[in-house]
């Protein structure tokens, strides 16, 4: 009854929070702005309230686009807490050479006309001549060495202290500094200096409060995402009001409900899905139905970006990052995996465990329900095999059956039993058995069963007609890079913290292992402050 009261409260609170969608805006800093294509763009996201003029507590998502002239070369979703959200993603190793803008925007933004929230990046394919349309300008030596780097706009109370020239292969500390009166918020990149390549001009945090609107575009958008990712499906071939779930495969249960609509759409107000997922769908009782989910994405226009201006002078330098880019992804041993906010299914209930080692292993399902779990028996309701739990009344102690419970197979929901009888028993590893009632999407169970096999072998089962599986890209894993250096000497990013935070007079101490390749480095520092004040600070340090 207290988790039903509580769906309902969370349910009404929703629904006041759509009717005062704030304006909001993105402001996106990354780890370098120029790139080649094929590596990777590491992401930190600062949602502002537009009002306020300080972070947004309200959206939980953000939709990214990578687009030019010739379209959206790439996408991603990062997740936002309390205004911060961080991640990154892979600029395919096709995409032409070229400036392309970064786009980042909510769901309640998504049908603005302008792209707020944006930066201009140069991609550098150095592997194929493909260039963006009209994107690409072919200067002289003389001419490319006669252009001067944007400046950076220096602002805020934050203030970076390191050693000017370090020795190859020894340590150094970089301190950071808030002299303000507010905690600060940045992301902090270290990465080689290019000596020849050009960054584009971008805006500032300073120059993106001072263009941040008082109020959204009268476009609208879409329904706000407050607590995480709605995800929309379409269904055919069922009635409406059909009830759908939705689930992936995972030691942690994430499962959501959702009904049909009159146009047989739904959606799932999740609490983020987070990489690369198989989600399971099943419109329940509606045999051979057809559910595809919707794009999320919105493809603004790319607005007016400069071409990116190509010399021999460059040639240097690319090889250089040619070569850093032949040593591939970041080793997830080096990567630190941020916190992020999970799906509260099922969260706070003990239940009751069996392990199913060598010496408890039977051949088939039906036997491991007879012969190992106590609280769960196998019985025909209405000419259809269930599962039913057994508990115990605290008065008079009696032992009852009572049937609807929640029965999934590594997290996945699973309403036909011949499902798990198919499967071999010995794949089973360990038995999650809740004998707390649960509401879930306005559908009440009476317990949940899990049934945990050694590799998910879920994603390998033979499913009903009226359950389809699909590929889904959720949020990207926040993650940061804390080494100093990775080990490989050829790399250009050093250093990536997208969530640093620093409390009114703190000076933070970051030790760093310093590369044994010599040349120049770059520090910055982007953010902001909690009453909305830009900070933009940068410093260089040499390797010798």
């Amino acid at each position: 009854m207290k988790r039903l009261f509580a769906s309902i409260f969370a349910l009404l609170l929703v629904m006041s929070e759509l009717l005062a969608a704030p304006a909001e805006r993105i402001y996106v800093s990354t780890d370098r702005n120029i790139y080649l294509a094929g590596e990777d763009v590491w992401c930190s996201l600062f949602l502002m309230d537009c009002s306020g003029r300080t972070l947004s507590p309200y959206s939980a998502v953000s939709y990214l686009e990578l687009i030019s002239a010739d379209g959206c070369a790439a996408t991603a979703k990062i997740a936002l807490v309390e205004g911060r959200g961080a991640g990154c993603f892979r600029i395919p190793a096709s995409t032409p050479s070229g400036n392309y803008r970064l786009v980042a925007y909510t769901a309640s933004q998504s049908a603005e006309s302008r792209p707020f929230g944006s930066r201009i990046l140069s991609i550098f394919n150095v592997s194929s001549a493909s260039r963006v349309k009209d994107g690409v300008t072919l200067v002289s030596e003389d001419e490319y060495l006669s252009l001067t780097t944007p400046e950076r706009e220096q602002s805020g109370p934050v203030g970076i202290d390191i050693q000017a020239t370090n020795r190859r292969g020894n340590s150094v500390k970089l301190s950071l500094a808030n002299s303000g009166a507010f905690p600060a918020s940045v992301s902090v990149s270290i990465h080689k200096k290019d000596k020849s390549l050009i960054e584009p001009a971008n805006d500032g945090p300073a120059a993106f409060m001072r263009l941040l609107p008082q109020t959204p575009d009268d476009s609208g958008g879409e329904i706000a995402e407050f607590e995480g990712e709605i995800i929309t499906a379409v269904t055919r071939d069922a009635p409406e009001g059909s009830v759908v779930t939705l689930s992936s495969a995972g030691i942690v249960p994430d499962i959501y409900l959702g009904r049909t609509d009159e146009q047989g759409r739904v959606r799932f107000f999740t609490n983020n899905l987070y990489g690369q997922k198989e989600l399971v769908c099943e419109v329940r009782g509606v045999d051979n139905a057809i559910i595809r989910f919707e794009d999320r994405f919105a493809h603004p226009h790319p607005g007016i970006i400069a071409p990116l201006v190509l010399s021999s002078a460059q040639k240097e330098d690319l090889l250089e990052r040619k070569a850093s880019l032949k040593v591939g992804s970041v080793p997830d041993t080096l990567l630190s995996f941020l916190p992020r906010r999970q799906n509260g299914f099922l969260e706070g209930l003990n239940p009751v465990v069996y392990h199913l080692d060598d010496y408890t292993r039977f051949d088939s399902f039906r036997e491991v329900v007879v012969e190992i779990l106590r609280e769960i028996q196998m019985r025909e309701i209405r000419g259809k095999k269930e599962l039913v739990m057994i508990v115990t009344d605290p008065a008079s102690l009696r032992r009852n059956t009572v049937d609807n419970i929640l029965v999934l197979l590594d997290g996945v929901v699973i309403s036909d039993i011949r499902t798990l009888e198919d499967l071999d028993a010995n794949l089973f590893e360990d038995v999650y058995i809740y004998g707390t009632g649960i509401t879930l999407g306005g559908l009440s169970f009476n317990g949940v069963v899990n049934f945990v096999t050694k590799n998910q072998h879920v994603k390998a089962v033979r499913f009903p007609s009226n359950v389809i599986v699909s590929d889904f890209d959720g949020a990207s894993y926040p993650t940061a890079l804390l080494c100093g250096f990775n080990g490989d000497e050829r790399m250009s990013l050093i250093y990536w913290n997208p969530l640093v935070s620093l409390q009114p007079g703190e000076t933070l101490d970051i030790p760093l292992g310093v590369p044994r390749t010599a040349g120049q480095y770059v520090i910055v520092a982007e953010g902001f402050t909690q009453d909305g004040t830009p900070v933009s600070i940068s410093s260089e340090f040499e390797i010798r």
